[in-house]
């Protein structure tokens, strides 16, 4: 795991920031808009495999909350190498100025390599935080990093943590 922490402890911190703090209520005009990203990353990890290179993510993040300010959040990525994954979970947002921090999580589901599809490796979790910085009221730029992994439910595990950069807009 990068920033040396281990896998439950990026979990349970990006878990304590989704459900323990108040995040930032949206804005009146934001009720019903989402942000809609396009990011390139690249795994930080050394080791040789599917989902080991380059990634395209393509991501959406809702304004309006469920409930605690607790916003959807879905993705959807492919590697270089044709490992892609699928994702629908839970973000929250938390606004400092024109920065924002955006922690998320959700159950996701995986392949290795397209066209080669494994009940093995299908289930995993994606849990990040993005950090983006606002450069007009509809656009903005965000980094960040996200792990892909199954959380120990299965001997198959993706074990991806890919750090990414991507414009973001709001429609």
């Amino acid at each position: 795991m990068i920033l040396g922490v281990t896998y439950a402890q990026f979990v349970g911190a990006m878990g304590v920031g989704i459900l323990a703090g108040n995040g930032s209520p949206p804005l009146p005009d934001m009720q019903g808009r989402f942000d809609y990203s396009l990011s390139v990353g690249a795994n930080s990890q050394s080791k040789s495999g599917p989902g080991q290179n380059g990634w395209l993510t393509l991501s959406a993040l809702g304004h309006e909350p469920y409930f605690w300010n607790i916003v959807p959040s879905h993705a959807a990525g492919l590697s270089a190498d044709g490992a892609a994954f699928v994702t629908t979970g839970l973000a929250k947002r938390y606004k400092l100025s024109a920065f924002e921090f955006t922690p998320y999580w959700g159950p996701t589901l995986y392949q290795s390599r397209l066209g080669n599809w494994s009940r093995r490796d299908a289930i995993q979790f994606r849990t990040g935080i993005d950090v983006s910085i606002r450069m007009t009221d509809d656009a903005s730029m965000f980094m960040g990093m996200y792990h892909i992994s199954n959380a120990g439910i299965s001997s198959k595990s993706a074990g991806i943590d890919v750090t990414h950069l991507g414009f973001r807009m709001t429609w």
